[in-house]
């Protein structure tokens, strides 16, 4: 074989942990889903991709209240930004700025 090989292996992020709808684990979810996207954005291409994509790790309540939405095939939301905001408001923290204060106080103890 002569010269240098031109092929690079491209890394391959790890698929995220299914999401249950638990509100401790939606922050990392989210994180999960970004770094797919951000190290393999040739398999992503759209924002629907992102989004049935990330549907796809859904279980249990947080995938009912998803499918509960869709209507004749339409997904419920255009934009991956929309289907992040949906996941907060569905399962995120109503008062996180509390809840870090709190953890801030507990780690201090």
């Amino acid at each position: 074989m002569s010269g240098s090989s031109s092929y690079v292996k491209q890394a391959k992020a790890a698929d995220p942990e299914f999401f249950h709808g638990n509100r401790r684990k939606l922050r990392e979810f989210c994180a999960q889903l970004t770094i797919k996207f951000v190290t393999n954005p040739e398999l992503f291409p759209s924002e629907t991709s992102k989004i049935g994509y990330a549907a796809s790790y859904l279980r249990g309540h947080a995938f009912s209240l998803y499918a509960s939405m869709i209507h004749d095939g339409e997904m419920p939301f255009k934009l991956f930004s929309d289907f992040q905001k949906f996941l907060e408001y569905s399962f995120g923290d109503p008062d996180s700025r509390t809840t870090a204060e709190h953890e801030l106080h507990n780690l201090r103890q």
